[in-house]
Formats: structure tokens, C-alpha cells, sequence
């Protein structure tokens, strides 16, 4: 398979030597058939052809890794993190190689990065689905969210927003219990929280939460309303 594609990207490039695509592609069939040094040529020449071209620097990182040679292959995947912060598989690997280079600091920071990069993934097809109230299928991609990165509060809310809408309201509570632990000043989530309280009869509850949310921030019209 690979060999056909790599045959198939060299008959492309002599037909056209100017094919940037081509001879990335022509690099990743050659690093799937573990050809390091022709994969990394080809790589080089669309890195010559195109600067931004951050996958192929990663890819070059991976050359180097194989081979042995951790420092290069952090280098190299340090620059991809840089060009394309929001890949999540960059942060990953850089976070490994760093790992057995024995920096486990920056492998930290490189680790933390790339559970946040993931969640926001996760996050953003989540709220696809919420734009089109398809809840359930919301919640799975939030919930994985969660579950990638513990830290990310805005995924939480909008998985308590899913419970809420659900009509999971004792979930919805310790959901957004969670959220006002960490941002005690979300007058959306504490409005939310005072709803979810409110449906399940906790009506005192529900009021002292609204005259909190009040209090912090008297300027949100739809605190009154509720």
C-alpha cells in the first residue's frame, strides 16, 4: 500500500517537481515504510518549500527519534509546538521525548498542554452538538473532555449546562458546584446552579444563590428575572 503511494507521489513530482503536497506525502509514505533517510530528504525539500509547514518539521522530529537521537527530535518537536500550538499530538510527543531526556519539568508543562489542547477538541465538537440541542451525544464529548483534562473548567459548564437541559438537575448541581468552587464570581453558572436547585424544590436554596450572584454582580438583568 504505502509503496504503491510513494510510487504514485514520485510520478507526480517528476511530472511536477513543484507539488509541496506531493513531496509531503511522498515523506509520510516513506517514513510509514521506515525509509528515514529518503522520509527525511523528502521532508526537508517541503520544509525548503514551505517554512509553516509544521507537520513536516514534526515529522522530521519523529525521523530523529527513531533513529535515536532525543535532543534533535525535541528540538524539532518544540518548533512544530510552536507553529501549531493547538495540536494536540505535538505537545504529546514533545512530553515523551522530554520524559527520557530526563526533564520532567517541561515534560509537565509539555503534558498539561497537550490534555488541554485535547479537551478543546472535544470541547468544540461538544458544542456542536449543543448548538443543535443534541444533548446526549453533547455530554459524551464534554464528559471526554473532562476526563482528558480535570482542569478544564469551561468544559465543565457546559457539561452542567447538558445535565441541566437534560432535566439531570441533582447532576447539574454537582456539576456547577464544581465550577463556582474554581470561579466563584460565574454569575451565569451560579444563576444556573439557583435553576437547577429550584427544580428539584430546594427553593430556599435557589434564592440565597440568586441573592449571591446579586450581590457579586448586580448587573445581570436575568438574575432579577429568575
Amino acid at each position: 500500500r504505502f509503496r504503491g503511494a510513494a510510487a504514485h507521489y514520485r510520478d507526480a513530482l517528476a511530472a511536477n517537481p513543484l507539488q509541496t503536497i506531493a513531496t509531503h506525502n511522498l515523506g509520510v509514505a516513506l517514513l510509514k515504510l521506515n525509509d528515514l533517510d529518503a522520509a527525511d530528504a523528502a521532508f526537508a525539500a517541503a520544509l525548503s518549500a514551505d517554512k509553516t509547514n509544521a507537520r513536516a518539521v514534526f515529522a522530521r522530529g519523529q525521523i530523529a527519534g527513531r533513529r535515536g537521537d532525543r535532543k534533535a527530535a525535541s528540538e524539532y518537536y518544540r518548533r512544530a509546538c510552536e507553529m501549531l500550538p493547538d495540536e494536540p499530538t505535538f505537545h504529546h510527543a514533545r512530553a515523551r521525548v522530554l520524559r527520557r531526556l530526563g526533564d520532567d519539568a517541561e515534560a509537565e508543562t509539555a503534558l498539561r498542554r497537550y490534555r488541554a489542547t485535547k479537551a478543546a477538541l472535544y470541547r468544540a465538537k461538544g458544542r456542536e452538538f449543543m448548538s443543535r440541542k443534541l444533548w446526549v451525544d453533547a455530554l459524551a464529548h464534554l464528559t471526554k473532555a473532562v476526563e482528558t483534562d480535570p482542569e478544564d473548567i469551561d468544559s465543565l459548564t457546559d457539561r452542567a449546562y447538558c445535565l441541566l437541559r437534560k432535566g439531570e438537575s441533582e447532576l447539574a448541581v454537582l456539576e456547577y458546584e464544581r465550577v463556582l468552587a474554581v470561579r466563584p464570581d460565574a454569575t451565569q453558572a451560579a444563576i444556573r446552579l439557583a435553576t437547577a436547585l429550584d427544580h428539584l424544590g430546594r427553593h430556599v436554596e435557589s434564592e440565597a444563590r440568586l441573592l449571591d450572584a446579586i450581590t457579586r454582580d448586580p448587573g445581570v438583568p436575568a438574575t432579577y428575572r429568575q
